[in-house]
C-alpha cells in the first residue's frame, strides 16, 4: 500500500526524477541567431531521451536540446 493516487506507481518522472545527469559535448546551433559551436550540456536522462537547456554564448538565447540515443539518425542521413 502506498500514499499515492490510484495508478500512479512513484516511479514516474514528476515524482521521482530522471534515470540519469550528465554532462555531454555537443556540436549545437542556436535556434535564434543560427551560431553554431561545440557546447558542453548539462543533460537529464529518462524513457530513451537526453533533454537539457543550454544557453547562446553569441546572443543569449536560451536554447532546448533533445535527442535519442539509441536511435541513430545518421545511419538514415548516411542512406538517403
Amino acid at each position: 500500500m502506498s500514499n499515492y493516487p490510484e495508478g500512479v506507481s512513484g516511479s514516474e518522472y514528476a515524482i521521482a526524477g530522471p534515470r540519469g545527469e550528465y554532462t555531454i559535448e555537443q556540436y549545437v546551433s542556436c535556434s535564434n541567431c543560427a551560431a553554431e559551436m561545440d557546447m558542453q550540456i548539462d543533460v537529464q536522462y529518462d524513457d530513451g531521451e537526453e533533454f537539457g537547456h543550454w544557453p547562446c554564448p553569441v546572443c543569449g538565447y536560451e536554447n532546448e536540446y533533445s535527442h535519442y540515443p539509441e536511435f541513430d539518425w545518421k545511419e538514415y542521413e548516411r542512406d538517403a
